[in-house]
């Protein structure tokens, strides 16, 4: 599925009713676009009556089944917003069914010391009377399963019972992750498996064994899009590298921004990009060590490397001089 139009046949090819479920943290505003494309939706967030606007603008909608005009019109929205902001369900026992399947996977079960950010606190439990967590050591977290990209790194990671939790009662998920989390452009249709009828109960539970491989693809994925912006903005001097070398040049340079506390994907590129510009030797640089170890609370490390760029292109341009001197 390399594009919309792909992701449409794809789906049209289906025999059962098929469900979008748009992920409101990739609109504006999705409830506002939703009216504006004359489309009935249901939020999956529990609504609490209080009309918080961050949780109606940015909870997931299900809208289905999706029929002719309808599924172009999401599709048309995709487009305006992006093709990862949806993921497509099928379910032949109705919407009903997958709607109550979809509360119940709103929030997931991971080993406590996974560096992950909390729920916001307006999504509120997956359903407010229904969710047993036993005994369980594990947290509950927010999984944003109406996001392709999330789902196009958790998927491949879970074992047969897990998928059986994951799928209920859908039989077949569509999912246009971006290249970076899907290895390619070819998108997700994954069917559930056959066997194992009987569905667990409870959240979806995710072991060391998942949050590793998950980690994992995203460090891979990061290195991809390190490499391929590092290609596109210096051409010139990622092309005297041969490839090993290059690829080991980015690992290396990956490996010390996450050493140094950084991040965002912006901060590893950053400090990618100078390392590549010092030839590697930006790190034994005193300055730089001593503007990265700095005691200076509320700055962090992604805030100290967008600082140390923008000092050495100030500088740059200083030795140029203004346009004439020599």
């Amino acid at each position: 599925m390399s594009d919309l139009k792909t992701l449409r046949t794809s789906i049209r090819l289906l025999e059962g009713p098929v469900y979008a479920v748009l992920d409101g943290a990739q609109f504006e505003n999705l409830p506002e676009a939703l009216t504006g494309a004359g489309i009935l939706a249901r939020s999956l967030y529990l609504d609490r009556g209080d009309n918080h606007p961050e949780r109606l603008i940015t909870a997931p909608h299900m809208i289905g089944p999706l029929e002719g005009a309808t599924l172009d019109a999401v599709l048309r929205m995709l487009e305006a917003a992006h093709p990862a902001a949806a993921v497509f369900w099928e379910c032949g026992d109705g919407g009903e069914v997958l709607f109550r399947h979809l509360r119940g996977i709103n929030m997931v079960l991971v080993p406590p010391d996974t560096n992950v950010e909390g729920p916001p606190s307006y999504a509120g439990p997956a359903v407010a009377d229904d969710l047993d967590v036993g005994s369980s050591t594990q947290m509950l977290v927010l999984f944003r399963h109406a996001d392709a990209n999330v789902i196009g790194q958790v998927l491949p990671t879970l074992d047969a019972l897990q998928r059986r939790r994951f799928f209920g009662p859908a039989s077949t998920v569509i999912a246009l992750p971006a290249p970076l989390w899907n290895g390619d452009a070819s998108g997700l249709c994954v069917e559930r498996e056959k066997g194992g009828e009987t569905r667990p109960s409870g959240p979806l539970r995710l072991d060391r064994r998942n949050i590793a491989e998950i980690m994992h693809g995203r460090w891979s994925g990061l290195e991809r899009k390190v490499a391929e912006q590092l290609r596109r903005i210096a051409p010139e001097r990622t092309g005297m590298l041969e490839e090993d070398s290059f690829r080991d040049f980015v690992q290396g340079s990956l490996e010390q921004s996450r050493q140094l506390g950084i991040q965002t994907d912006g901060g590893h590129f950053r400090w990618a990009y100078m390392s590549l510009v010092t030839r590697g030797r930006l790190g034994d640089n005193p300055s730089v060590k001593a503007a990265m170890s700095a005691d200076a609370p509320g700055y962090s490390a992604d805030m100290r490397v967008a600082m140390l760029m923008r000092y050495a292109i100030a500088s740059m341009k200083n030795d140029v001089g203004p346009a004439g001197d020599s």
